[in-house]
């Protein structure tokens, strides 16, 4: 039996290997260097600001898918080729957006990359809310051929418009009807509606009637007994 869980013991797996990339190297430790965040100077906003309109109004709006193509970056471009983007399957959501009235704030800033917040809204005649689209660009090019492609476009979600407040022409609010504030207290109070009521009542009732009209059943019937005797 000794040699039998010796033998066993033997057999268990061990410790897993430590893999190369996990080894532990001597010296300092390596910390990460920040990126270097990136100043927005009026070049460089103009250059963003040219970029989003364009690319608004190329892949977006889908007027111009070639153009479209060139403003996007290798990242927003892999998984789509060019003949799909050309008949418009690209990675970017549509939206009837009014070109001219695009607006934009910076949500982070660095040397390889600008995080944008783009608000766009709908062109005249179209009934839908203002969205939010989560963008990123990055640099290409050196020098003063640098120059910024749209590496993400996604929706964030509408804008949602605040009720008005109420007004002297706002129509005021009726009383509600005698109906209504039961279903309302009912509603509130988790009251039972009164016809589930007639259920145990009516079980109850059997319990107890029953017996009584067996009893009163049968004197009747001793009774006819009686005088038929």
């Amino acid at each position: 039996m000794a040699a039998l869980v010796a033998v066993l013991i033997s057999q268990l797996p061990g410790p897993p290997k430590r893999r190369e990339d996990e080894a532990l190297e001597p010296g300092a430790p390596q910390v990460p260097r920040a990126l270097e965040p990136l100043r927005m100077t009026p070049r460089v906003r103009r250059q963003v600001n040219e970029t989003v309109d364009e690319f608004v109004r190329t892949a977006v709006l889908r007027r111009d898918l070639e153009r479209s193509w060139r403003l996007a970056s290798p990242e927003l471009r892999v998984g789509t080729p060019h003949a799909d983007w050309m008949r418009g399957d690209l990675p970017v959501f549509p939206y009837p957006a009014d070109p001219a009235r695009t607006t934009w704030d910076v949500d982070y800033a660095d040397v390889s990359e600008i995080a944008l917040n783009v608000t766009l809204l709908p062109r005249r005649g179209v009934r839908t809310d203002p969205e939010v689209f989560g963008v990123s660009l990055q640099p290409s090019g050196r020098g003063g051929q640098r120059h910024w492609l749209v590496s993400a476009w996604y929706p964030r979600g509408p804008l949602s418009h605040p009720e008005p407040p109420p007004t002297s022409a706002s129509p005021q609010p009726t009383e509600p009807t005698q109906a209504q504030k039961e279903a309302i207290r009912r509603t509130t109070e988790g009251q039972i509606d009164r016809v589930w009521w007639l259920i145990p009542a009516g079980v109850l009732a059997l319990i107890v009637l029953g017996p009584l009209a067996a009893i009163g059943a049968v004197r009747l019937r001793d009774a006819r007994r009686r005088r038929a005797t």
